[in-house]
């Protein structure tokens, strides 16, 4: 007899199951490209020079989090929760921070950023079509 725990259990994968299936393409592509990131060291170093080495890590936590979510909001709390600062250490350090970034409609944006999301989704998609083609073969 299957009850309790086990069809629990199994209520939850199948729900999972159909949510999987349910994401469109972009979705899934968009997961797909969030477990790496490219990082060109040469281009980060030059772009950075002026930084301090607390100013290295809130910037790279936050170009991580724009990597996977997209265009940061103009939060300071929400902003310094992504860098892991503290309040006093965020308002310190925010100037350096927004100067890397475009401020647009309520968000920090970053044009590099931006075109290698949109270079990876376009090749993730490639790929899920070529993959998709290949099985209907």
């Amino acid at each position: 007899m299957l009850g309790g725990k086990h069809s629990e259990m199994a209520n939850e994968d199948t729900a999972k199951g159909i949510e999987l299936f349910a994401r469109t393409e972009l979705e899934v592509a968009v997961s797909k490209i969030t477990i790496w990131m490219p990082f060109y060291i040469a281009d980060y170093l030059a772009d950075t020079t002026r930084l301090t080495t607390e100013q290295h890590g809130a910037y790279l936590l936050l170009i991580m989090d724009y990597w996977r979510n997209g265009p940061l909001p103009d939060d300071d709390l929400a902003l310094a929760n992504i860098t892991r600062l503290n309040s006093q250490a965020w308002k310190k350090n925010r100037s350096a921070m927004v100067r890397m970034f475009q401020l647009s409609e309520g968000s920090w944006c970053h044009k590099r950023i931006d075109e290698e999301r949109s270079r990876a989704l376009s090749n993730q998609s490639s790929k899920s079509r070529g993959g998709k083609a290949g099985s209907s073969a």
